[in-house]
């Protein structure tokens, strides 16, 4: 019984560090793909810092890059059609704060941009309506 708790918990162990570094990786990554988007000329003006992808908006150019872990998409601001808050209340509390974005791409329909605050999801929706307007 004793070897059973054992492998169990080495095999806890095993997934949560796996799992805490795909988390870094993909951090990573993402900072990476952000830095090579300003290198190839792509000026930031504005920046959704998502958990899972991070968007960059070129104001005066009117571009959108969607920044994944794997590579950077550009568009023109006429590609996203909506955008939405949503999130989940929780003990009182506004948490699992995502930003959907739907776009006129077939390829990819919908973006969301998870790990925001409650506070700057709320701020980004006001400001994607005063960009795309």
């Amino acid at each position: 019984m004793e070897t059973f708790f054992t492998i169990m918990w080495l095999g806890i162990g095993c997934t949560f560090a796996f799992a805490i570094y795909k988390f870094v990786e993909r951090s990573r990554n993402l900072k990476d793909g952000l830095a090579k988007l300003q290198a190839s000329g792509f000026k930031v003006d504005h920046l959704i810092p998502g958990s899972n992808l991070q968007v960059a908006f070129n104001e005066t150019e009117r571009k959108v890059a969607f920044v994944f872990s794997d590579g950077a998409k550009i568009y023109d601001f006429s590609i996203i059609r909506t955008w939405q808050r949503t999130w989940t209340v929780r003990n009182g509390r506004e948490t699992q704060n995502i930003i959907n974005i739907t776009l006129r791409d077939a390829h990819l329909p919908l973006v969301k941009i998870a790990g925001l605050s409650s506070n700057d999801a709320e701020v980004w929706d006001a400001k994607l309506g005063a960009l795309l307007a």
